[in-house]
């Protein structure tokens, strides 16, 4: 059931700084983002247009989601809790629409990140998929806390993670979950990216 606040929704393009290590690594982000706002019945809503990866040879799939929220309604001042969303690999963050209206109307900020991830067929860059989820979320929270059109409204104290598939595996990486190079699981993929990884975690424990 929806709360009793109006909802806005913003597209909000970041970019990360360079230099300074892994987690400074330059990588654009796009993030959509979803808060209680000041809207009217009659404000046109969102018309949401999203794809998802298909098996090969079939092209990405495309679909619509008719919205309640309203593109870049003014937010309703306050101090809200940040919610962090990461989907699953090749999924689409206004496939979770649903949750990100909903928590909104009930006075929360929420922020769906853009991950890029490759192809299904694509496995050579599934190691840059690993690595990237965590710092992705990490960066894009802090950006938002600090800066912004949202940013006056967030109380920075008050922030979770929420992941689907491999965005849970971002959200526990982000949250200092590790893997274990030694594992069966993480030898089996062809890019040494992951080892590494793995690897890097365990040293960091």
């Amino acid at each position: 059931r929806l709360g009793a606040l109006g909802i806005g929704y913003r597209v909000v393009e970041m970019k990360a700084p360079t230099g300074g290590g892994p987690s400074a690594l330059g990588r654009d982000l796009t993030v959509d983002v979803w808060y209680p706002a000041r809207v009217a019945a009659a404000d046109k809503r969102e018309d949401y247009r999203g794809s998802l990866s298909s098996e090969p040879p079939l092209p990405r799939a495309v679909f619509g989601i008719p919205a309640l929220a309203v593109r870049n309604a003014a937010p309703i001042p306050g101090s809200y809790p940040l919610v962090v969303v990461s989907h699953g690999y090749g999924n689409d963050t206004v496939a979770f629409s649903w949750l990100g209206e909903n928590l909104a109307s009930k006075g929360y900020v929420v922020a769906a990140v853009r991950h890029v991830d490759p192809e299904y067929s694509d496995r050579s860059h599934f190691g840059h998929v690993v690595l990237r989820r965590p710092l992705d979320l990490v960066f894009a929270a802090r950006r938002l806390q600090s800066e912004g059109p949202v940013a006056g409204v967030i109380d920075a104290s008050r922030t979770a993670l929420l992941g689907y598939s491999m965005g849970g595996f971002g959200v526990l990486s982000a949250g200092g979950a590790t893997l274990d190079p030694d594992r069966k699981s993480t030898r089996l993929n062809s890019s040494h990216l992951v080892i590494s990884y793995a690897v890097f975690c365990l040293k960091k424990k």
